[in-house]
């Protein structure tokens, strides 16, 4: 009965919380996370159920069934509170996550972008001759219910307006020795490029110039995980790292997560990937190569 309880904690662990890399992954090895939960259950019938019927002991059947729907109402339970708590999830991790994105499946898919807990503003993405545009749109202005029309952002004082990369153009096509290509401007202003690596590892580098400053800004962020997957059945599952910090996630959820480092300016720029994404989820893309 020990061992149920261990080998049933594994299985919520590794359900609820998709990090680290492991064997029984249930995104990126989900034929073997089927399999583990099928022995758990074989398990758990045969020890509480199969083996006690045999044993002869009159009472034993029923202390064992009874012991049976105590686990499972234990189990139900926690997954409720892990539900309702979720500190695993990146949106839950403010300060180490203050801008994280809700996007959304279609053609072309959208998002809603988050900043310290406020919802700011939209994200559009469309495909343009090849090339994948992700905008924040209406230029940071927001719907106001109560006047009934659209009106400039200042909710949050803290979002670097005049700096932050609000236009991404991605490219999944092979360029310069990477697997695509990456341009942003900010306000209009051209003011990054870099370059995508998606084999064996999902990897970004991009130089950013700030427009206010000029100071030229080079970053290179990678995951070390072995792969990254884009499945149809699955939302994009992926965690990136500069020089040891985890600095964006995609959690294989709606939501993704940036600015781990503190450089907001450039938050938003993996996102054009993730959109592209997003397009394939559930089949509604076909252009996009899984890696």
């Amino acid at each position: 009965m020990l061992g149920l309880a261990i080998w049933i904690a594994i299985a919520v662990r590794y359900w609820v919380y998709l990090f680290p890399e492991t064997p029984i992954n249930p995104v990126r090895h989900h034929d073997s996370f089927k399999i583990f939960l099928v022995g758990l259950g074989v398990a758990c019938l045969s020890i509480m159920l199969v083996l006690p019927c045999f044993s002869g002991i009159p009472s034993f059947p029923l202390v064992s069934v009874s012991v049976g729907a105590i686990y499972i109402a234990f189990v139900l339970c926690v997954l409720r509170i892990f539900s309702h708590w979720a500190s695993h999830l990146c949106e839950n991790q403010p300060e180490q996550f203050p801008v994280y994105v809700k996007m959304a499946a279609g053609s072309p898919a959208t998002g809603m972008v988050y900043y310290n807990n406020d919802l700011l503003w939209d994200l559009e993405h469309e495909e343009i001759g090849g090339i994948y545009h992700t905008r924040i749109a209406y230029k940071y202005r927001t719907w106001n219910p109560t006047l009934n029309r659209w009106g400039d952002n200042y909710k949050s004082t803290q979002w670097p307006r005049a700096d932050a990369v609000n236009e991404i153009w991605t490219s999944t096509k092979p360029t310069q020795g990477a697997d695509g290509s990456i341009n942003g401007s900010c306000q209009g202003t051209p003011c990054l490029t870099g370059k995508i690596w998606m084999f064996p590892n999902l990897e970004f580098e991009w130089t950013y110039t700030n427009p206010t400053t000029g100071i030229m800004t080079t970053k290179r962020m990678s995951s070390n995980e072995g792969q990254w997957d884009f499945k149809q059945e699955y939302r994009p599952l992926v965690s990136l790292k500069n020089n040891g910090t985890e600095i964006f996630r995609a959690q294989s959820t709606k939501t993704v997560c940036s600015g781990g480092d503190g450089d907001i300016e450039t938050s938003l720029v993996p996102l054009g990937l993730m959109l592209i994404a997003e397009n394939n989820y559930n089949g509604i893309g076909s252009d996009f190569v899984e890696s």
